[in-house]
């Protein structure tokens, strides 16, 4: 079992260049999610073209704006919210790194899912729509399932907080099993299980040193069949 832990500082081992590798790469995921929200669950390739066009050619801190989703080619989720705030998905990120830091950079199952609660249940700090993982692991956890407190479901709850997981525990000799904890607490299907090994390995590569696009097209090659020809 596991006791949440309480307020504490992030540690990790190593080098002041590793930490600041760290510290970048969170900083970093963060602001992608922030730099994307403008485009968020817009689905069609052309008026995402287009869009951009009228942005100035710069696809990131597009103006949140109806008008982009017009005509059923997304879904407009974010009405309420102004550019430079997270998506649901950076919200996850973000609640992942808190209760890391809370438990010294550990992963504690507990500490997440009371964060999950926190971020994204009733009165959470959270405000604004929820997807069907999201959802039903709160259904879960209110209910007491914790073990896994996720659902059969593929979307990306499963990857969007992983990145400081991966970071602390990615040279572990359990990495595997630590991250499949990770992506079940919100999603326990099978694909999800998969792409999240895939993000892994690609994130891993490139904190090796491994050019971006050779990394991609390892990773791809070596991915499952079930989600290979996607990758590709």
């Amino acid at each position: 079992s596991y006791t949440a832990c309480r307020h504490g500082r992030l540690r990790y081992n190593g080098t002041m260049s590793i930490k600041n590798l760290i510290r970048n790469t969170l900083i970093g995921a963060l602001v992608a999610d922030v730099s994307s929200l403008g485009l968020h669950w817009l689905y069609d390739v052309k008026r995402i073209a287009e869009v951009v066009k009228n942005h100035n050619d710069q696809p990131v801190f597009v103006p949140i704006d109806a008008r982009h989703y017009r005509g059923d080619v997304g879904y407009f989720a974010h009405g309420h919210k102004h550019t430079g705030m997270l998506t649901q998905y950076g919200e996850s990120l973000r609640l992942m790194i808190v209760s890391m830091k809370a438990c010294n950079g550990q992963l504690n199952t507990e500490s997440v899912q009371q964060h999950f609660k926190n971020t994204f249940g009733p009165g959470g700090s959270y405000q604004g729509y929820i997807d069907k993982p999201t959802a039903g692991t709160l259904q879960n956890l209110a209910s007491g399932q914790t073990e896994p407190s996720g659902i059969e479901d593929d979307q990306l709850p499963a990857l969007s907080r992983l990145a400081p997981v991966i970071l602390a525990y990615h040279k572990h000799p359990d990495f595997n099993q630590i991250l499949e904890h990770a992506i079940t607490i919100t999603n326990t299907h099978q694909d999800a299980l998969d792409y999240g090994r895939v993000y892994a390995d690609l994130l891993t590569l490139i904190l090796n040193d491994t050019e971006l696009k050779t990394a991609l097209q390892q990773v791809a090659e070596q991915a499952p069949d079930t989600i290979r020809k996607g990758l590709k």
